[in-house]
């Protein structure tokens, strides 16, 4: 699980996704994505970095940020898939910098 974190009055963010490695074995993962507890949205996140387009409904005034939500459905161990890898850690999808795309 992962939360990105927005400033209350953010309408339209991208978040870039990528899962770390193209191995055949592991890519693509499936990931749900949440906003404001409506019903998750599920997505394909690959190997090479793709950009999450996420809306958002209007919030609530008392609220003072906005989370957006990301499940990953699997995990897995670098080194079992990885040559020279001994990371053993399980890992899913990397999450970059979000860019706030619309305010209202």
């Amino acid at each position: 699980f992962a939360s990105v974190l927005l400033p209350k009055g953010v309408a339209r963010v991208r978040i870039p996704i990528r899962i770390p490695t193209d191995r055949a074995p592991i890519a693509p993962i499936g990931i749900d994505v949440s906003t404001d507890g409506d019903r998750p949205v599920r997505t394909l996140v690959y190997g090479e970095w793709n950009d999450l387009d996420v809306p958002l409904r209007e919030a609530d005034p008392m609220i003072g940020v906005r989370r957006v939500n990301l499940r990953v459905e699997r995990t897995w161990q670098p080194a079992l898939y990885v040559p020279g890898s001994t990371e053993m850690r399980h890992v899913g999808i990397q999450v970059g910098e979000y860019e706030i795309i619309q305010t209202r």
